[in-house]
Order: C-alpha cells, then sequence, then structure tokens
C-alpha cells in the first residue's frame, strides 16, 4: 500500500501533504472542526468523549451531505448521548452508518484468562465501558449505570412468567390461551360463552 501511496512532500505535526496535491490534516477536539471545509474523509475518533459532541457533529455534517465520508470511532461512554444514538440509528437503518462493533476479544493476544483478570481488577462499568464483550455492554453497563445490570438481565432470564390472555371467535366463544400472543399459545382452553356484550361477530383481546 505505501509503495502504490502518492509521493509525500511535507509533514508537520498537524499536516501531510502528498504530491497528487492531496492532504492529511489533524484538527483538535475543538466544538467546530471542519467547519466551511470541504474533505473526502473525516474521521472522528473518541467522539463520545467530545466536550459538545452535537456542535461538532453540525459542523461535520455537511461534508457527508455533499458526497464525503464519515467514519466515527468511539469508546461508549453509557446510553442517553449523542454517539448513543447514533449508533442505534446505525443497527435499525435509520441514518447512513454502517455499525461496526470491535470487542475486547478482537486482539488476538487476549484470552479468556486475560479477560477475567480485567473482571477482577476494575469496577464493573469501567471493565464494560472498556472491554465490551457486546454493544449492550459498551452501551447499557458502562457510563456508571445506577442499576446492575448483571442482575437485571439474571432476573429478566429467571422471572419470565407466561402471559395469559383471551380472543373471542367468531363463534362468541371465549378462548383462554397461556403464552405469548406473538408466538401462538402453549395451551388453550374453551370457556363459558360472553355475556350478550360480546356477541355478534366483534373479536378483542382482553389481558388477565
Amino acid at each position: 500500500m505505501r509503495e502504490r501511496a502518492p509521493e509525500r512532500t511535507d509533514k508537520t505535526m498537524q499536516r501531510m501533504t502528498f504530491a497528487n496535491d492531496s492532504l492529511i490534516r489533524s484538527e483538535q477536539s475543538q466544538n467546530d472542526p471542519a467547519r466551511g471545509q470541504t474533505a473526502s474523509l473525516i474521521i472522528c475518533d473518541e467522539f463520545a468523549s467530545l466536550e459538545k459532541p452535537e456542535e461538532a457533529w453540525a459542523a461535520i455534517e455537511p461534508v457527508a451531505d455533499i458526497g464525503g465520508r464519515v467514519m466515527i470511532l468511539s469508546t461508549a461512554k453509557g446510553s442517553g448521548n449523542l454517539f448513543q444514538s447514533m449508533w442505534q440509528g446505525a443497527t435499525t437503518g435509520r441514518n447512513g452508518f454502517r455499525p461496526i462493533f470491535i470487542p475486547w476479544s478482537a486482539v488476538p493476544s487476549r484470552d479468556q484468562a486475560w479477560f477475567d483478570q480485567k473482571v477482577d481488577e476494575l469496577l464493573p462499568w469501567i471493565r464494560a465501558q472498556e472491554y465490551p464483550q457486546d454493544p449492550d455492554e459498551a452501551f447499557v453497563m458502562s457510563g456508571a449505570m445506577v442499576f446492575d445490570y448483571e442482575a437485571i438481565k439474571f432476573q429478566e432470564r429467571e422471572n419470565v412468567k407466561s402471559a395469559r390472555w383471551v380472543r373471542l371467535t367468531d363463534e362468541a366463544a371465549v378462548i383462554d390461551h397461556t403464552g405469548t400472543m406473538h408466538d401462538g399459545h402453549q395451551s388453550s382452553r374453551a370457556v363459558m360463552p360472553p355475556t350478550s356484550l360480546y356477541k355478534g361477530k366483534a373479536k378483542c383481546l382482553q389481558p388477565f
């Protein structure tokens, strides 16, 4: 790749220029980086740590609107911030970004023993922030959350209760179901016909 690149003609602390008139420039983390400038690619590093990310994005976004590309990289810093909102937009297709999550295991030298040591050494929210296993950990468990994420997930797994619901058939008979409505039902039984209030062809769902 280096052999195919254009010859470099200048290099400073914040700027690299090349023989084909292209350049790479480093901008400070400020409220309006790249405002009024034209670029083919902008890379924002540690976006969630910016003091005013909304103002920074307002200055950067027009570059993408005129054909440039934008890459936003960041450690997740909890939920409810602009970076988390943009990640959600990318995962649901509501913006033009393509989400890429890199877990702690992406580094070849890290194994389970290494991870277990980090679990022992760091507070849970710091470990989840710096070395997450999945996006849920990265966004939900980081940022010094109030409730214990692992305890919440345990309760979700252990305390799942089957819902009971009924439906009214065309024959005005009530069918009692046990199970979730979107997955069908685990069992059903016919019960007493409904009162005159439900007679006719009407259908309804009534939770217990």
